[in-house]
Order: C-alpha cells, then structure tokens, then sequence
C-alpha cells in the first residue's frame, strides 16, 4: 500500500524529546539556528527558491499503526516502514500579518516589489512563486489544495522574544490532526525590516513525531545574518563570463557541496574526494564543453547562447531524490528552475534497478541536449520525439577528451533493448502517429499502445535512423529524410516568429511557451505535408531490422 504524503506545518514548545536524537544547525549567512533530527540531512534549496532559505529531508522507520496493515511489493505483511520527513526553515519578507494588515515599514532595506509581468518564462515563475506574503499564499503556491485559516482551538504561543505566533491550520474531521498547523511570529529588525519567520513539517504521521516537533520548534532562534566573509574570491581576476550568477550559485552552497566552472557552465555537486569520483567529475566537465560544441554545430541557435548554465550531479539515488523529489527518473532539465540534476549511480538502487544500466555521462549528454534547445532555440521546445530522440541519440556518444570532439555515435544500447524486442514481436508502431504526438500524450504511462518509453526508444530510432541517412554519401542518401531535422527546426522558428507577431506589444518574454502545441503541430505540418509516410515507414522498420 503506498503512503500519501501529508503536509503539516508545526510550531509548538514542549519538553526534549528521549530516546530521538538531535543536533543543532547553525547558519550564520543566512541568520537562523535550530535543532533537528540527526536521521535528516541538509539538501540545497532550489534555485527558484527564495522563501525557503533552508531543507532537510529524511527517512525514519515507524511501527505500522494499529488496525493499520502495510505490505512490500511482494505482499510481505510489515510490522515496520520508512517515514519521509522534511522540515523547512521559512522566511518571507514584508509579510501581511493578521486581519491582512501589512506590517509597518522600518528604515534601512527594503525586498523589491515583485510583479507578475516582465523578464522571462522563469523570471515570471520564480516571482510567482515566491509573491506570498503570507502563510496560506506561501503554502498554496508550493502545495496544491493546501488551504489555512485560523486555528481558534490553538494554545497562545509566545517566542523567547514574548512575540505571539501566528496560529493557522487546516480543517478537519473527526478527531484527528491537521494536515497543516502553522505557527509563525513577525520578526523586526531594523536593517532587514519586517519578516515572517518559521519552521514547516512535512509527513504523513506526524503523531509519530508529536514530541520531537515542538523540541525543533523551540529551538529556533533568528540570528543577525553575517554578511562579511574573510573567504577568498574564487573569481577574483577571473575571465569567466556572468560571474555574477556564478557567485549567487556559490552562495546557495550548503555543507558537504562545492563547485566546478568552466567556461559555458558551473557544475555544483556533493560527490566524495575518491580517485574515481575525481574522474568522473574531471571526465563530465570536459564533456559538456565537447557537447555543447556539437550541439552548436550540428544545430545553431537562432544567436549564441551567452547563458551560464547549471549542471547539479548528486552522489547518490537517495540524495537524488532527497533533492528532486522524481522517483523513477535517472535526471532532468528544470527549465524554470534552469538547473539540468543528475546523480552518481553508487550504491544499491532498490527501487529503480533499471538505472544500474544507464551510465551518468549519457544521461548527462541527454540533458544537456534539452538545456541547449531551451536556450538555441528562443525557449520554444521541439516535439518530444525531436527533443527525446536526439536527447537519447547524443546520450550514445562516445568523446575524445584528448582532442576535445566527439569520437562517434552509434546505437544507443539502452533504448535498443526496446527495437530487439519490437524485432523479436514483428510488432512496429506507426511513425505517423508519434511525430504529431503532443507532450502529454507522449509520456503517458499508462497508454498500451504507445507507452512513455517505448515512444523514447522509437523517437530515438527514428533520429538515429534520419542521422544515418545524412551521412549518407549523396547519391546513395534519401535527401528528403536526411533534411528532415533542419527542416523540422526551421518549420519550428518560423512558426515561433508568427506567433510572436500576434501578441500584444508588451508581453512578457517566455509568454511563447504558452503556445508550444499550436507551434509545434504547426512545425509538424509544414514539415510532413508532402512526405510519403509508406515509404518512410518501410525504410525505417528495415532499418531497424538491419540494426
């Protein structure tokens, strides 16, 4: 049986708690100290984040509450299961306090107002997400159907400075806990201003932690942030470009992570000092340069990309997930968050087996295909089977990192295994279904004609079969299909151009993307009015055949 995960938000003062172990947190940058449980580790805040100025996440294992009956994915009764738990550190500046009245200015700095509109896709979401001034918009801007009011029943709560605690929760029926209590007092200070300052608890049973929580919560103290650092520059002299985003990456550093530069990108990660970690890190920094260098090549963008862009690569599955919250996935590309995260297969990865198979390097090639369209191609993405299918077909590439280029690119073994069987089956999909495919359809999981990854390995299939035809020699080479791609990515700006045309002076940068399907189906017909799918379709099974 799965565990929903629940949300609470807790600020409540009792006696320490026996038998749970604690440490206490100190972060002097950013002004807090608190107590928590020695079982949760401190994972970096999302770059997207700016009310959440601290996380930690972790797993406890708890008794399975009676008349209550959990079973493992082999139907095994447990007497026992692990407990997800995480816990945030909340700032939220000029906050609307109680009754919805704004607390009174004080002199020194001010938090710049944010708007909706202006700068890009992302810019407008990170405002979005972080315009909450007060508890319930902070909540139900991270957390779907998360709705506060406030908590009449509640105990008066002061903190050591005898300032009362804002006390909200969630309804509820019947005898049982909220899902969200939330305590938060107004700190004043006279260079900083007005702040709402507090704790947040994440999990499913948290009457397993009803004495450790208020222990963490009396804990906490605000502190004067520390703003001058006897730590060298690590950019002073330096040629790099945007050293200002790459000093803000370097300041949301939290203990155990460091940073990489090079000259496109900075590489953040918590991998250990070993020999083979080493190489590896040593290995991914030359290889995004080779790549971006292809991707340039074989696909130049509408102007050169001068963006600095971020590669986090985690050292571990449970650290990967600690961080992304993406079971199943082996990394991504965060296009609002514009982070491309990874991990380091080591260890055992119990729930996910199949990524034993898949090496970092390509996952990392993978991405970093997406990243560069995001930003080669005026934030306008191509179909899934275009981005997917040459994500996975630059995930096949083998580097030189002596001569800096790309060595080849041949099959790609793990979306292979899918053509091996199709051949096996004599069972083919339509390639005339899955280029129109929108994005929804494409990654749906459940359908069973043309389930999320099979329609990976097929877009892959069908990009490494149009690559191969390009290198043709001519004459022997159908030029129709080997110009397919350039074609497709021209179809695609063109009609990102039109539409651009037709929105009203003043929008916002990023308001394109609202429109990516009509844009796409648009690229799509253009593309393929006038193909002979029969043909195509023949010509690509029998390739595939041949592999």
């Amino acid at each position: 049986m799965r565990i929903l995960p629940w949300v609470v938000t807790l600020f409540v003062v009792a006696a320490p708690v026996a038998g749970q172990s604690l440490r206490t947190v100190t972060n002097t940058k950013l002004g807090f100290k608190v107590k928590v449980p020695r079982f949760v580790k401190e994972v970096p805040t999302k770059p997207d984040e700016e009310q959440i100025i601290a996380k930690f996440k972790g797993t406890k294992k708890l008794n399975v509450p009676r008349g209550r009956i959990y079973k493992d994915r082999k139907g095994k009764r447990l007497k026992e299961y692990p407990q997800g738990f995480e816990v945030w550190v909340v700032r939220i500046k000029n906050p609307e306090v109680r009754e919805g009245k704004t607390a009174p200015k004080t002199p020194g700095r001010k938090p710049p107002i944010r708007t909706a509109s202006g700068g890009n896709l992302s810019d407008q979401a990170r405002r979005h997400k972080n315009a909450g001034r007060t508890m319930q918009e902070f909540m139900r801007r991270r957390l779907r159907g998360i709705v506060l009011t406030e908590n009449l029943e509640a105990k008066p709560l002061l903190n050591k400075k005898r300032v009362p605690y804002s006390i909200l929760s969630t309804k509820t029926n019947g005898p049982v806990s909220p899902r969200v209590l939330s305590y938060t007092f107004v700190h004043e200070h006279a260079d900083y201003g007005h702040e709402l300052f507090g704790l947040v608890f994440l999990c499913t049973r948290m009457d397993a932690f009803k004495k450790l929580v208020p222990t963490c919560v009396k804990s906490l103290q605000r502190l004067d942030p520390v703003t001058a650092y006897a730590k060298a520059d690590p950019y002073a002299g330096s040629k790099l470009s945007n050293i200002k985003k790459r000093r803000e990456i370097r300041s949301r550093l939290v203990k155990g992570w460091y940073a990489e530069d090079t000259e496109n990108f900075i590489l953040v990660t918590d991998m250990t000092s070993n020999s083979s970690n080493r190489q590896l890190l040593k290995d991914m920094l030359i290889d995004l340069e080779i790549m971006r260098k292809e991707f340039e090549k074989r696909f130049p963008p509408i102007k050169p990309v001068k963006v600095v862009c971020t590669v986090r690569v985690c050292n571990s599955y449970d650290g990967y997930l600690r961080y992304s919250s993406k079971p199943g996935t082996g990394g991504y590309w965060h296009p609002i968050a514009e982070e491309l995260v990874l991990f380091n297969p080591v260890g055992k990865i119990k729930k996910a087996a199949w990524m034993k198979r898949v090496t970092p390097k390509s996952i990392l090639y993978h991405e970093a295909m997406h990243q560069y369209f995001h930003y080669a191609n005026g934030e306008m993405p191509p179909a899934s089977w275009f981005n997917e299918g040459f994500g996975e077909y630059f995930g096949a590439a083998k580097t030189d990192r002596y001569e800096k280029i790309i060595r080849s690119i041949g099959k790609n073994d793990f979306r292979f295994q899918v053509i091996k069987r199709a051949k096996k089956d004599k069972k083919w999909p339509e390639i005339k279904k899955i280029l129109p495919m929108p994005q929804r359809i494409f990654y749906d999981r459940k359908s069973k004609d043309y389930p999320v990854l099979d329609n990976y390995a097929f877009g892959w299939a069908f990009c490494y079969f149009l690559e191969n035809e390009r290198k043709k020699p001519k004459g022997e080479r159908n030029d129709e299909w080997a110009a397919i791609p350039d074609a497709y990515l021209k179809n695609l700006r063109a009609a990102t151009r039109e539409y651009a045309k037709k929105l009203p002076s003043g929008a916002p940068k990023g308001t394109l993307m609202r429109f990516a399907s009509p844009v796409q189906k648009a690229a799509y017909e253009r593309t393929f009015k006038n193909t002979d799918f029969a043909k195509l379709q023949a010509a690509w099974v029998a390739a595939m055949k041949s592999w």
